[in-house]
């Protein structure tokens, strides 16, 4: 697992899924287009989240690796997401009440770091993105190709 990886909470209430997160930002330098990576699995129509809750990290400006469980998806919004690669909190607002479960159409709410105005915490900046979407991503590949090679 990345160091870049962090605990996250889960917590549902009409619709919304907040996941709360300390500052991060992927290296702009490691951006590789995922979906040509090794790494990229099946497609799936949705990723269900344990009562554990999960964790993000490696964020572009159209995809975010999710893991929870133990297994880790790559999420692609629908077209680029301004806050996505910056993100401190991540938000998906469903359909469905209560859901646990997040799947392709969802909205996708990033919010960035917040911001200084004359030394004073102004509030931080959202980005609404679709999640276009959800892929299985193994990690290992990439490890398991570099070392046959």
């Amino acid at each position: 697992m990345s160091p870049n990886t962090f605990a996250a909470t889960l917590a549902s209430a009409a619709g919304l899924t907040l996941l709360a997160l300390p500052s991060h930002a992927d290296d702009a330098g490691t951006q590789v287009s995922a979906l040509q990576d090794g790494r990229l699995g099946e497609q799936v129509d949705q990723l269900c989240i344990n009562a554990k809750g999960f964790n993000f990290r490696d964020m572009t400006d159209r995809t975010v690796i999710i893991e929870t469980a133990g297994e880790d998806f790559l999420v692609e919004t629908v077209k680029k997401c301004g806050n996505l690669s910056t993100a401190r909190n991540l938000y998906v607002h469903s359909e469905q009440r209560n859901s646990r479960c997040i799947k392709a159409s969802n909205l996708l709410v990033a919010e960035g770091p917040f911001t200084y105005s004359t030394f004073i915490p102004s509030e931080s900046r959202s980005s609404h993105c679709r999640i276009g979407s959800i892929y299985e991503w193994n990690e290992d590949a990439l490890e398991a190709s570099e070392a046959s090679s």
